[in-house]
């Protein structure tokens, strides 16, 4: 499935927190079969904030983020692992989605998350509508989220597994409509 791409972004500003564990687990899973893959650790990049009134221009944010844009201009599938503050996504998902979000139009995108309880499971929902109604994505509806409790065993890898295996499988069946997408003005209407 070299032929394949799919991004996966950590937004966690903890190298070690369940959301980057997660990340780097799923990195692993794709490339063991053989899926072209790219890992981006969104926390790493120079500090920076969304001008707002500066869209499709990137010049004036770091080079981490151009570099970004264009690996999600190629990919096919994109997965962003972020942790849960306060019932929401990160500040990093949210800063970095309005700087770069017209480059995931229609692709398939995948959202798993870390909370400190299972009842945060709704706290990705204005995100991932977001992610459909302004970018156009091609949500997948599946998730995982994981907590500090998790320890990852054989179900929770179960879990993560059939949440990758379903992804691969979606954004296997949602390529050629993207790519189609993608050759015309590439552009979400």
């Amino acid at each position: 499935m070299k032929s394949l791409s799919i991004t996966i972004i950590g937004t966690s500003l903890r190298e070690q927190s369940q959301s980057q564990k997660m990340a780097k687990w799923l990195l692993d899973w794709f490339e063991e079969r053989s899926v072209r893959t790219w890992y981006c650790n969104a926390a790493s990049f120079e500090p920076y904030f969304c001008l707002g009134d500066e869209e499709g221009d990137l010049s004036p944010y770091p080079p981490q983020i151009l570099e970004l844009y264009e690996k999600l201009l190629c990919s096919d599938g994109v997965i962003i692992a972020t942790p849960i503050y306060l019932y929401s996504v990160s500040g990093v998902a949210k800063n970095l989605i309005d700087v770069i979000g017209d480059a995931l139009a229609w692709r398939a995108v995948a959202l798993v998350s870390a909370a400190g309880t299972l009842r945060s499971h709704l706290a990705i929902a204005d995100f991932a509508k977001s992610l459909q109604f302004e970018y156009h994505t091609l949500f997948f509806p599946q998730t995982v989220q994981f907590t500090r409790e998790t320890l990852w065993t054989s179900e929770d890898v179960e879990r993560i597994s059939s949440f990758a295996g379903n992804f691969l499988d979606f954004t296997v069946a949602t390529a050629p409509f993207s790519r189609k997408r993608k050759e015309g003005d590439g552009t979400a209407q």
